[in-house]
Parts: structure tokens; C-alpha cells; sequence
């Protein structure tokens, strides 16, 4: 968990949730209008939150896995 590798992992696939989330998240908000129909900070929470848990899920990795990447998976049954 403490390499660079471990955390280009983890930056990627915390800024893949972000959009992951964010998309849909203000897409279904616009549906009622404009994006003046958004209620940002409830959209923030939710994208944040999400992003959070994603940087949770790969530091678990390093203990689940291989603790050079942030994958569960990987380096499991090695």
C-alpha cells in the first residue's frame, strides 16, 4: 500500500467512480429541467461519498491482495 503503483491504482479508480457517479447523478437531476434543476451539494455528497468508498475499497485490497495494487483480486490464492 505504500508504493506509487498502489496509488496510481487507487487515483485512477477513484477519478473512474467520480465519473461513474457523476453522470448519472446529474443526468437523473436534469431530467425535471435545466442544470439549474440540480441540487449540487446533494450531488457532491453523493459523488463524494462515492469516491471515498472507493479509495476505501482499494486500501483494502492491499490487505485482501497483492499490497502493490489496489485490486482485490489480484495476487489472491498466490
Amino acid at each position: 500500500m505504500w508504493t506509487a503503483a498502489f496509488w496510481k491504482d487507487t487515483a485512477e479508480r477513484a477519478i473512474r467512480t467520480f465519473a461513474q457517479v457523476t453522470i448519472p447523478t446529474v443526468a437523473a437531476a436534469t431530467t425535471a429541467g435545466s442544470l439549474g434543476a440540480v441540487d449540487w451539494t446533494s450531488a457532491a455528497i453523493i459523488v463524494g461519498g462515492s469516491v471515498i468508498l472507493s479509495v476505501l475499497t482499494s486500501m483494502l485490497g492491499a490487505f485482501r491482495g497483492s499490497p502493490e495494487s489496489a485490486s482485490l483480486l489480484k495476487g489472491v490464492g498466490k
